[in-house]
């Protein structure tokens, strides 16, 4: 969401990255974070 594009931008903005290079980024979704929630829920495979 938007702590994501929040961090995103924020270390763009710190780097000096111009507009160019962080339109040239590609944003992965979904991140991590939310797949290791998914990961503590046990799955039956029939």
């Amino acid at each position: 969401g938007a702590g994501e594009m929040i961090q995103m931008a924020g270390i763009a903005v710190k780097m000096g990255a111009t507009k160019e290079q962080f339109d040239a980024t590609c944003a992965v979704h979904p991140t991590m974070a939310e797949e290791l929630v998914t990961m503590s829920k046990p799955v039956r495979v029939a």
